[in-house]
């Protein structure tokens, strides 16, 4: 398991198995994941905690999103609490392909 910080938050993975990557994406109050699109990356998402907005969307406690690739998705954490988002992705993360718009 990894964890490591970002502009919105933190992330910690859990580590990659069979092609795919598991993690939680943790934004913190007023933070934002900016707009952005993946070339390659497919990601499935579960909210765990809390509340906020996916492009531009309500999300709340156990609302499922799919990104496909070339699909542009962001969340803005809108709410008191941590906005904890399960996170699945095939191939697994890799940064070299987040294009933020």
């Amino acid at each position: 398991m990894k964890k490591f910080k970002t502009p919105w938050g933190h992330v910690i993975s859990f580590g990659i198995v069979e092609g795919f990557e598991g993690s939680i994406l943790v934004v913190k109050p007023g933070k934002e994941i900016k707009p952005h699109l993946h070339k390659k990356t497919h990601e499935w998402e579960i909210i765990l905690q809390g509340k906020g907005l996916a492009n531009g969307l309500r999300v709340i406690k156990g609302d499922f999103k799919y990104w496909n690739f070339n699909v542009i998705h962001g969340y803005v954490n809108d709410g008191k609490k941590e906005l904890k988002i399960f996170c699945l992705t095939q191939p697994p993360y890799n940064p070299k392909d987040d294009i933020f718009i």
